[in-house]
């Protein structure tokens, strides 16, 4: 038989998932921390006013850059399912394979830039 140590419940700390509006969030920060200022509805959500006036090389860089920031269209998918009830699977399947068709015809150029100069720079007193 197993037997189990007993806690008390102050030391089990709680796990705290985040939010829908928090993971939305997180997704325009990935996206915008690649330079392309847009809203998630602006190039995830076909049947939102930003989606209309988005051209489309911003929704293929945007959708390239949520994947160069580690985002999957599975779990894209799965936000926008669960943050906005407009919208259906088929309706999310459709909008990742216009993306991704979008990506084909505007290729995102990502060119690393390397900064040689310190980020810091010292300077000696000259003594007086």
């Amino acid at each position: 038989m197993l037997e189990f140590e007993d806690r008390p419940e102050d030391d089990i700390e709680p796990v705290h998932q985040p939010t829908t509006s928090q993971i939305l969030s997180s997704i325009d920060g990935s996206v915008q921390s690649q330079g392309i200022k847009v809203s998630h509805r602006d190039w995830l959500d076909m049947g939102s006013e930003g989606w209309q006036s988005t051209p489309d090389n911003v929704k293929a860089a945007a959708y390239q850059a949520a994947h160069a920031t580690g985002w999957e269209d599975a779990r894209l998918v799965e936000v926008m399912l669960g943050a906005y009830s407009h919208l259906t699977e088929h309706m999310m399947k459709t909008t990742m394979d216009f993306l991704k068709q979008l990506a084909e015809d505007h290729p995102l150029h990502i060119e690393e830039i390397k900064d040689d100069k310190p980020k810091v720079e010292i300077r000696r007193q000259s003594k007086s």
